[in-house]
């Protein structure tokens, strides 16, 4: 394979000239700032930021942006390449990602970090929050979901007798079959469960405006599973507090007609506003790249299992959830494992049915309690 090189030369530019990507979807938190901060007044630029020249002369950001926030006025190392806006808006995407996917040798790390200075307060904060932990940190209890073969979705549905327009309590839980991209429906419920965060996988054929509408209407925090092309358009739409990355063993095969690219499946926490998140590291080591024992737990489409629905909500302290795509309920068992009060919005009645035959056979108790004029 012959490698490209795209860097057409090394400049220090003033940081200030830097035009930043309009479509740069990362953004740094108060801890990232001031530790990044930190490194450079104890180490300084060790690094080139990478940058695209525009057609009329000027540097548009790739990769660095909060390193020329923080530069202001001052002369610092750029890697200036030639990339076309679609090539640079591609590796805009995947730059950090790719990143993140490496993995850590435990002892390795430790072994660097006990044998550095960490010299100030900001450096020493940073350098113990890489600290690994031991085994006995990472074990937790097993959170697997309850499989069902989904291809009798019709038959469960005949079995339950699920229409649009019923609401099933199921233990501490509701699930409604109905449309959650009708406005009322969703206001009606969440002025009745008051929910604080929304946690989804949304449909992969579904547009950005009438997701990211969706995810306004149901409150200012939520918790998103998104492949490329949805993560960066969301990006767009909300504040982005954190993004983590769900490394599968059976990723979707590509390119197909609604997913042109799908590198990764992001798990982002969104923000409206100046709302606050609440999430906190689960551990020590808690890292952004999120293996699942157990992927898969039916054969709807990619339905997804209660583990990685678990491994979304770590770190929240909500108790309150709402997921308008609840397909096969994997939110739901993944509440009623870590104790939160779950709503689901199902828009197919044979996917409903499917929550409903997998809470049953977690032990929940499924009862029919209201049939309204919900489409």
């Amino acid at each position: 394979m012959k490698i490209r090189d795209r860097i057409k030369s090394l400049q220090r530019v003033a940081a200030s000239e830097l035009r930043p990507n309009p479509r740069n979807w990362r953004r740094h938190p108060k801890e990232q700032r001031s530790a990044l901060r930190a490194v450079l007044a104890e180490i300084g630029f060790a690094d080139a930021l990478l940058v695209r020249e525009c057609a009329d002369g000027s540097f548009e950001l790739i990769d660095g942006h909060l390193r020329a926030d923080q530069s202001g006025t001052a002369k610092i190392p750029v890697l200036v390449t030639d990339l076309s806006e679609s090539e640079a808006a591609k590796l805009l995407a995947l730059h950090d990602p790719l990143a993140a996917m490496a993995e850590t040798d435990a002892a390795k790390l430790n072994d660097l970090l006990t044998n550095i200075d960490a010299g100030t307060d900001e450096l020493a904060q940073l350098l113990d929050s890489l600290t690994p932990s031991t085994p006995a940190e990472n074990t937790t209890k097993a959170q697997k979901g309850v499989p069902t073969d989904s291809k009798k979705a019709n038959a469960l549905a005949k079995k339950w007798n699920v229409r649009c327009g019923q609401r099933w309590q199921l233990g501490e839980h509701l699930l409604v079959c109905g449309d959650s991209t009708d406005i009322s429906l969703i206001h009606g419920l969440k002025g009745e469960r008051a929910w604080e965060l929304t946690v989804t996988d949304p449909p992969y054929e579904i547009d950005a405006t009438t997701c990211s509408a969706l995810l306004q209407w149901c409150g200012p925090l939520a918790c998103v599973l998104a492949a490329d092309k949805l993560a960066f358009q969301l990006g767009s739409a909300f504040d982005v507090r954190c993004d983590r990355i769900w490394l599968h063993r059976q990723p979707r095969k590509l390119p197909t007609t609604s997913l042109p690219i799908m590198y990764h499946a992001h798990i982002l926490t969104l923000a409206d506003g100046e709302a606050k998140t609440g999430w906190r590291k689960p551990t020590t080591d808690y890292g952004s790249v999120i293996r699942t024992e157990q992927e898969y737990a039916t054969q709807h489409g990619h339905g997804k299992s209660s583990e990685l629905f678990c491994r979304m909500m770590d770190g929240f302290p909500q108790k309150r959830i709402v997921d308008p795509f609840a397909g096969s309920g994997a939110g739901l068992i993944a509440c009623e494992q870590t104790g939160r009060h779950w709503t689901g919005i199902e828009k197919e009645a044979k996917w409903a049915a499917v929550a409903i035959e997998r809470a049953a056979a977690y032990g929940i108790k499924p009862q029919l309690v209201a049939r309204e004029e919900v489409t």
